[in-house]
């Protein structure tokens, strides 16, 4: 009597988990439909990078990575721009403006050298251009252009043209596609870069004076240590804790921090 009882008792048990670890399976599949076959990832990832500002205003992750969906995945490349506007225009609304006239100039300018060769070499020139182009007239209507002002349209220009080759690297990483389970060295920093510029897009984000981007930053060290090792944490400790204290100079200390924590 005894032993039956614990045999249905087991086999219950053992339903049960099998249901569980069904679902975890369907759950993840439409996970994997919905971030990355959708697209939604990639929208998440433009709306934060279109809300993301350096050096009190410098932007140039948004039309760097939208170079990078053009040449990657060209058809999410219109679900990118409403992304990235609809961020900018969290932030302020002349900053959505310049993002999206930078877009329409990159968009014109792609479409009309969408048939050369070497597409890879092409669109950091396009994208230099676009932003020198688009933050000139932007400034212009401000008023009278200073070296000032011309200074930090070519450090943008020229920060928006590496980007391009940085986020190339670690698009592939989010697509459905991927085959290679091993990461090269180059395509891990890239991606940390990649969501270091994410975490840039949360300044500002706050919940009863816990900060999003400060939270966000500590939990990402601590997974990658703990999957990656000392070395990586800390590498992304201090990539994170850099690209953060450039967009508030405030958090300059979190980069000691963050590669330190990591260590721990």
């Amino acid at each position: 009597m005894i032993d039956s009882a614990t045999r249905t008792e087991s086999k219950a048990i053992e339903v049960h988990n099998r249901n569980i670890d069904s679902w975890k399976r369907k759950f993840g599949e439409k996970t994997k439909i919905i971030f990355l076959e959708k697209g939604w990832l990639l929208f998440l990832v433009g709306f934060l990078l279109g809300r993301a500002i350096v050096l009190s205003s410098v932007s140039p992750f948004a039309l760097s990575f939208l170079a990078s969906v053009w040449f990657m995945r060209k058809e999410k490349s219109f679900k990118v721009v409403l992304a990235a506007v609809a961020g900018a225009l969290t932030y302020e609304w002349q900053h959505g403006v310049y993002i999206a006239g930078a877009m329409l100039v990159f968009l014109f300018f792609a479409s009309l050298f969408n048939k050369v060769n070497q597409q890879q070499k092409i669109l950091p020139i396009i994208v230099l251009v676009s932003t020198i182009l688009a933050r000139a007239f932007y400034y212009s209507i401000l008023g009278p252009l200073t070296p000032y002002n011309w200074t930090l349209i070519i450090v943008e220009g020229v920060l928006s043209a590496v980007l391009v080759l940085i986020f190339m690297q670690s698009i592939p990483l989010l697509s459905p596609k991927r085959y290679k389970p091993a990461l090269k060295n180059e395509e891990i920093v890239c991606m940390i870069i990649l969501l270091a510029s994410v975490l840039t897009g949360m300044i500002g984000w706050e919940i009863q004076g816990a900060s999003f981007e400060q939270i966000s930053s500590r939990y990402l060290v601590l997974w990658l240590a703990y999957v990656g090792g000392a070395a990586i944490g800390s590498t992304v400790g201090v990539v994170a804790g850099l690209i953060l204290s450039l967009a508030d100079v405030a958090s300059l200390y979190q980069m000691s921090l963050l590669a330190f924590s990591s260590e721990e």
